[in-house]
C-alpha cells in the first residue's frame, strides 16, 4: 500500500494529533524500526508510517482490526502487536512522556488539577462487583489525572476499578505534591482537608442546606478554574478507544490511556 499524504488540517481529524505531533511520532518509529533491523530480519511491509497511522486511528476512530487489515492489507493478526509496538516505544522516549520525566523538573509546589474520568469497559466474567461504578450504573475503569495550575501539564496519571472511590483513589495514588500548594478538586474529593489543608472544593448543597449567593459565587470562581482539566479529559475522551466502551482487554487500558497523554503533554508543552 503506498503512504498517502494528507494535508494539515486533515491529521487533526483522522488521527487526533497535529501534523508536528504525527511527524515526531514517525521519527521515533523511524528510529526504532532501524534499530531492530540493523542485523537484518525479515520485514512485515509495513513502514514505520504506516504503523503510526494504524496505532493512531485505532485509538481515534475505534474501527475494528479487520477493517485496519483490509485498509492496509495485512494479517488481521497484525494490528495488535503494531498498535501496542508504537504506543510502547512513544511512551518510553524522552519526547513524549509525562511532565515530570519531559522536563526533568523536581519542582513540587506548582498548584495541581485533579479529577477522575471513567471509562466503560465490557462486563467483567469473574469480579463483576469491584468494576461496577455506582455512579455510571456500569462496569467502569477509573483514571485520575493531576494536572498543573499554570503549566496545564500532566504531572501523574492514576488508575482504579469503577467501584472504587474518587477519595480512596487519590489517597491510594500517592502523588508527589508540596504541602504549601493547593489542590483543586470536585466533589468526589469530600474529606480531602483532613489530608491535604491546602484544597479548594465546591460548596455542597443539601435538601436542607440551599446554597446562597456567597455560596453560589465561590463555586462558580472553583470552576472557572477546574475547568482546565475538564478540557484535559475533553482531549483524552476524543480518542474513542477510552472516549467509548473499551473493548480491549483491560490490561492494555493503562498503555493506551498513558499513550493518549503522552500526546497531550506533547501537544500542550509545544504550543
Amino acid at each position: 500500500m503506498e503512504e498517502k499524504e494528507y494535508k494539515d488540517e486533515e491529521y487533526r481529524i483522522i488521527f487526533g494529533v497535529e501534523k508536528n505531533t504525527f511527524d515526531s511520532i514517525v521519527s521515533i518509529a523511524e528510529l526504532k524500526y532501524a534499530e531492530e533491523h540493523q542485523k537484518g530480519g525479515r520485514k512485515d511491509g509495513v513502514t514505520p508510517r504506516q504503523r503510526v497511522e494504524i496505532a493512531l486511528k485505532y485509538s481515534r476512530q475505534y474501527s475494528s482490526q479487520r477493517y485496519l487489515a483490509i485498509e492496509y492489507d495485512i494479517a488481521k493478526s497484525c494490528i495488535s502487536p503494531i498498535v501496542k509496538w508504537v504506543m510502547k516505544n512513544v511512551v518510553s522516549s524522552q519526547q513524549f512522556s509525562l511532565f515530570n520525566r519531559v522536563q526533568n523538573m523536581t519542582d513540587n509546589s506548582e498548584d495541581r488539577l485533579i479529577d477522575v474520568t471513567e471509562t466503560y469497559i465490557d462486563r467483567p466474567t469473574k469480579n463483576q462487583r469491584k468494576w461496577y461504578s455506582g455512579k455510571k450504573k456500569k462496569h467502569t475503569a477509573k483514571t485520575q489525572v493531576e494536572v498543573g495550575a499554570d503549566t496545564l501539564l500532566i504531572y501523574s496519571i492514576s488508575f482504579a476499578k469503577g467501584s472504587t472511590h474518587d477519595f480512596k483513589l487519590f489517597k491510594d495514588s500517592k502523588i508527589d505534591y508540596n504541602t504549601d500548594s493547593t489542590i483543586f478538586v470536585d466533589m468526589g474529593y469530600i474529606g480531602i482537608k483532613k489530608v491535604h489543608k491546602n484544597s479548594i472544593i465546591p460548596i455542597k448543597s443539601s435538601k436542607n442546606h440551599k446554597l446562597n449567593n456567597d455560596e453560589k459565587w465561590w463555586n462558580k470562581e472553583v470552576a472557572k478554574v477546574r475547568i482546565a482539566v475538564e478540557h484535559v479529559n475533553a482531549f483524552i475522551k476524543k480518542f474513542k478507544v477510552v472516549g467509548t466502551r473499551f473493548r480491549n482487554r483491560r490490561k492494555n487500558f493503562k498503555l493506551f490511556m498513558t499513550f493518549i497523554c503522552c500526546i497531550y503533554n506533547f501537544e500542550t508543552a509545544n504550543l
